[in-house]
């Protein structure tokens, strides 16, 4: 009655004579009844008590679940399809627009210290163009670590320096942030301390990317200016050994909560004590550290406060 019994019949025969598994199944086949209409159904060979026993089992109800779950995957694949296209169109969308914006604050940045540099202003005046420059600085940069953070999670691999004579140097990288944050810190009251070497010849290049790692000494920077009391005092640390250099801003205020010490590097984790960030300044300063080599975290100082540091290997090279 049924021929596809014959293709089935040789591994039936196997099972029998005891040569493979003391039981086998057929894929589900497909016939036709005299009214025409289908039936599905599964043969299996077994031996039980030594009797050799084939059973045709039908399969409709299987076999319509299967056709359900095969519907469900193309609907979900076709679901998966225009989401993707909206992701895109949405991500080419937003770097398009952040990438107009930072043009147009870098155009602003740059009036605000052609306008600094005149001679007639009052010290006010200068005051105030320079808290605005640092604005401007302030908002670029979250711009653009926005776009880094999508770029990096859309590539599982980015170029970075590790040639010493093209790698960043972090002392000069540290000096041009806290150039650039100086005026920001003068209106808070806000004195800076810093602990690294001075000898202009000397250079101290790290694994990176020079303006990445300009955009993580200024978050670690912002971050310890935005916490601190007016009056009180940031101290920045650089120091290098034979193979790693490390970076460290230690602030003294209220410390990093207890509940966000695991979570501070996490994607928009956002102390609510610090106003409205959008909590993606540490993150993106873990992503690119992890991605080159190094190491960052957090520790409470013995006097309080709150000390962020990173890590990064030093770029070699030829003498």
């Amino acid at each position: 009655m049924f021929p596809f019994l014959e293709s089935f019949e040789q591994q039936a025969e196997a099972v029998w004579a005891g040569k493979s598994e003391s039981a086998t199944e057929s894929d589900i086949w497909v016939e036709t009844t005299p009214g025409d209409s289908s039936v599905h159904l599964r043969a299996l060979a077994i031996v039980v008590n030594g009797s050799e026993i084939l059973a045709v089992q039908p399969m409709e109800k299987v076999f319509q679940r299967m056709q359900e779950l095969m519907q469900r995957g193309r609907t979900e694949l076709r679901r998966h399809s225009r989401l993707e296209l909206e992701t895109n169109y949405k991500e080419t969308m937003l770097n398009c627009l952040i990438h107009d914006l930072v043009g147009s604050l870098s155009v602003a940045e740059v009036v605000f210290r052609k306008m600094q540099e005149r001679e007639d202003l009052t010290e006010e005046e200068s005051e105030a163009l320079g808290v605005g420059r640092s604005a401007m600085h302030s908002v670029s940069s979250q711009l653009r670590s926005m776009v880094d953070i999508l770029s990096a999670e859309m590539q599982s691999l980015e170029y970075y320096e590790t040639d010493r004579d093209l790698a960043p140097d972090i002392l000069d990288c540290t000096t041009m942030e806290l150039v650039n944050l100086r005026p920001a810190f003068r209106n808070k009251d806000v004195k800076i301390v810093t602990d690294m070497p001075e000898d202009p010849s000397h250079r101290c290049a790290v694994v990176g990317i020079d303006d990445k790692l300009q955009r993580i000494i200024f978050n670690l920077l912002e971050n310890a200016l935005r916490y601190s009391p007016r009056g009180e005092t940031i101290r920045v640390t650089v120091r290098a050994d034979d193979s790693i250099a490390r970076l460290s801003v230690e602030d003294q205020g209220p410390g990093v909560p207890d509940e966000m010490a695991e979570t501070v590097f996490d994607r928009f984790a956002k102390d609510r004590r610090g106003g409205g960030k959008s909590g993606l300044g540490l993150f993106f300063a873990r992503n690119m550290i992890e991605r080159w080599g190094g190491k960052i975290g957090h520790e409470k100082p013995v006097n309080g406060g709150a000390r962020f540091w990173f890590e990064l290997p030093l770029a070699v090279g030829d003498e």
